[in-house]
């Protein structure tokens, strides 16, 4: 029982079409203009997330090849210490020695001082005492020092600029990683959006196809008639005809505008030949005009809804009226009688 209902529920929305769903054709198409109007930001951000992603990669595989080259160091750094260690040791060993010979062959009281010094370094406030008695040990406490020096140096390329090199690394990686990942995020919002904006495109292409397709047969127009129809059809559905938000992707402006008070028909209108030759199609966005030539795209403006329509017929004939609008455009723009705005458009180069 579930099953045949599910079934059932099915096939009358296949039935009854979007509208029963939520959203006509006309409605999805203002949907694409709105995300049309995105697209390009989201696009700039998408582009600009890249960059700083790019930039921050590059600065880290800098940061890498530094880390690299401070490791390497590191290596012979450790070894250079190992032998400075030795001679370090060597050293000292010369110095107590000395020290002590001097000691026993009876120097001065300040040798007895120095002899108490527990880092060799402190010793160097008694060189010149030592200087005064033996210049031989004096070079050796120089040894020392200088030994030290080195071995600092040397703990800073083995540990410290390790330490320094693989934090810079880190704080690097974790705002690359960020960065990706936004970026990453604001691209995958892109193609979302873009797919969707395919689909909408397609699916009003083919909504407005088959417009053509309804009227040639529920008309039963053949012959010169039928082929007109299907040829100003087939263009119609390949342009971004309906509601928009500004000039449509595909489309650029003339800088021609044109002002003056619109109308609308349809009622027994329809179906009939319009003077372009083809069907008219009250359903469609298409417009009348008395001298604009046949295919001439306008974007009309009225309040603040705008449409891009084709010229297909000749109208209107009432005096004091500037263009007849099909009955869709009219009821899209909320149009009964009054002025509008005409921007002349032409397919993009």
């Amino acid at each position: 029982m579930r099953r045949r209902f599910l079934i059932a529920l099915t096939l009358v929305c296949v039935a009854i079409g979007p509208a029963a769903l939520g959203a006509t054709p006309v409605e999805r198409a203002y949907s694409l203009a709105e995300l049309r109007l995105e697209l390009p930001d989201l696009v700039a951000g998408a582009a600009d997330a890249g960059n700083i992603r790019d930039r921050l990669e590059q600065a880290l595989n800098v940061s890498r090849a530094e880390l690299e080259a401070v490791l390497a160091e590191r290596i012979g750094a450790l070894e250079q210490l190992e032998q400075v260690e030795r001679e370090l040791r060597a050293a000292r060993g010369r110095f107590d020695e000395g020290i002590q010979q001097l000691y026993i062959r009876g120097g001065s009281a300040a040798l007895t001082v120095v002899m108490f010094f527990d880092d060799p370094t402190e010793a160097g406030i008694a060189t010149h005492y030592l200087e005064a008695v033996n210049a031989s040990e004096t070079e050796s406490l120089d040894d020392i020092t200088e030994l030290l020096v080195e071995m600092e140096d040397l703990r800073y390329t083995a540990f410290e600029a390790v330490n320094v090199a693989e934090a810079d690394y880190a704080a690097r990686e974790r705002a690359f990683v960020l960065a990706a990942a936004f970026a990453a995020d604001l691209e995958a919002q892109q193609a979302r959006l873009e797919d969707r904006i395919d689909q909408l495109t397609a699916g009003w292409r083919d909504y407005r196809w088959s417009l053509v397709e309804d009227i040639i047969t529920t008309t039963g127009a053949s012959g010169i008639l039928a082929t007109e129809s299907i040829e100003q059809g087939e263009l119609r559905a390949s342009l971004p005809l309906g509601p928009t938000i500004g000039v449509p992707p595909g489309l650029v402006s003339t800088g021609r505008t044109l002002r003056g008070v619109a109308s609308w028909y349809g009622p027994g209108f329809h179906g009939r030949r319009a003077s372009s030759g083809a069907i008219f199609d009250e359903r469609d966005f298409t417009i009348a005009h008395k001298t604009l030539p046949h295919g001439t795209l306008l974007l009309v403006t009225y309040g603040e809804k705008q449409a891009v329509v084709m010229v297909n017929d000749r109208g209107p004939f009432i005096e004091g009226r500037d263009f007849d609008l099909s009955r869709a455009t009219a009821e899209y723009l909320g149009l009964g009688l009054g002025k509008v705005t005409a921007e002349v458009l032409v397919v993009a180069p």
